[in-house]
């Protein structure tokens, strides 16, 4: 569970699952509540793991997020399955998590900032390529850490 504390160490977090070998990781944000998660620090949090995952662990460690994510971006008619309401807000990337609408802006940060990578990883994968390849071409542009 990701609350408001836990939200503040992105990469430590994600190191940490990373190096108890967990392969399949479900980030569940605190939407209610004392120490729930903002939309803004929510953001943030995704956006630092996903940089970490972009970098290293593509096609190693499955995000639900991400996997959902990409999915979406690979098959644009999976959002027009009319048994899962569209977000009125969401841009065509996911489906409306219903129990987590105040996250909403932070759910939207988070796909503003992802798109131009899971278009590439969308790109990758029409052309019959690995979306891991994402990860040399940022070594090669000099834009990973």
């Amino acid at each position: 569970m990701v609350d408001n504390h836990v939200a503040f160490e992105p990469e430590a977090i994600y190191c940490q699952l990373r190096g108890q070998g967990q392969a399949r990781i479900h980030f569940i944000p605190l939407s209610t509540g004392k120490n729930a998660v903002t939309p803004s620090r929510w953001a943030a949090f995704l956006i630092g793991v996903f940089d970490l995952w972009c970098q290293e662990d593509i096609g190693l460690i499955s995000i639900q997020l991400f996997d959902e994510t990409l999915q979406t971006w690979c098959d644009p008619g999976c959002c027009a399955d009319s048994s899962r309401p569209r977000c009125r807000l969401c841009p065509g990337y996911r489906t409306c998590l219903s129990e987590n609408e105040a996250l909403c802006e932070g759910y939207l940060a988070f796909y503003r900032y992802s798109a131009p990578f899971f278009k590439v990883m969308r790109d990758l994968t029409r052309q019959q390529r690995s979306p891991a390849e994402l990860m040399d071409l940022l070594r090669q542009s000099g834009l990973s850490r």
